[in-house]
């Protein structure tokens, strides 16, 4: 036999068949293997696929007793939660979260020592962090007030608008050495809102693209 090793319930997981099945249940599986025998004709036979009804669209489709089904589709089980938790039956409803309470439970779950990636050298996290805190926001609103909600490369007025930092994140944490939130607040430079400009999200995403094919240019240039 090729799988020696049971596979089953747990009392018989692990062990030899010869050590828990009697020597006339061997043979009769060995013989069953052997003839390749499926369906009822195997004596594992529990009965196959059964028909069941969706709970959603009242659809009928097969499936098996094992699998407890109770929908034909995920589209089926997706709807029918929706409609299980809209109105008055979900748990939030009524409640609404201001943006400042927001930015509290972010400032809680950050520590002051960390929020440090797996990469000691990465301080992607904290970059990320910094974004969902009260300082960053009154930067952001102090930036878009100054330039009047225009972008500063196409002048169109409202929209979705971007506070870009003319003066990179990744720079600044590179030349000040920042490696925690603290040291983050504590730098001048990343707040000051001559720092920032106001883009649309068209043009802030060009103005990433030319600056890292930039970078990839110098280390290239460089690696030579």
């Amino acid at each position: 036999m090729k799988k020696e090793i049971a596979q089953g319930n747990a009392w018989n997981k692990g062990k030899k068949w010869s050590e828990w099945m009697s020597k006339e249940g061997q043979e009769k599986a060995k013989s069953n293997l052997k003839i390749g025998l499926k369906g009822k004709e195997c004596p594992l036979w529990k009965g196959g696929k059964s028909e069941f009804q969706c709970k959603y669209c009242n659809k009928l489709f097969e499936n098996y007793k094992s699998n407890n089904p109770k929908y034909c589709s995920k589209k089926c089980f997706y709807k029918s939660h929706i409609k299980r938790m809209s109105g008055i039956k979900n748990p939030f409803y009524g409640k609404t979260f201001s943006k400042g309470s927001m930015i509290k439970r972010t400032e809680s779950r950050i520590k002051t020592d960390g929020y440090q990636a797996w990469n000691k050298n990465d301080n992607t996290p904290i970059k990320k962090a910094i974004r969902g805190i009260r300082k960053y926001y009154d930067w952001r609103k102090a930036v878009f007030e100054r330039d009047n909600y225009t972008c500063q490369d196409c002048f169109k007025k409202g929209g979705k608008l971007h506070a870009h930092h003319i003066i990179h994140v990744s720079l600044i944490f590179k030349e000040y050495n920042i490696k925690t939130i603290e040291e983050a607040l504590k730098c001048e430079i990343l707040w000051d809102k001559d720092n920032g400009i106001t883009l649309c999200q068209k043009h802030h995403l060009d103005k990433h693209k030319n600056e890292n094919s930039g970078r990839i240019l110098e280390w290239q240039i460089n690696k030579r």
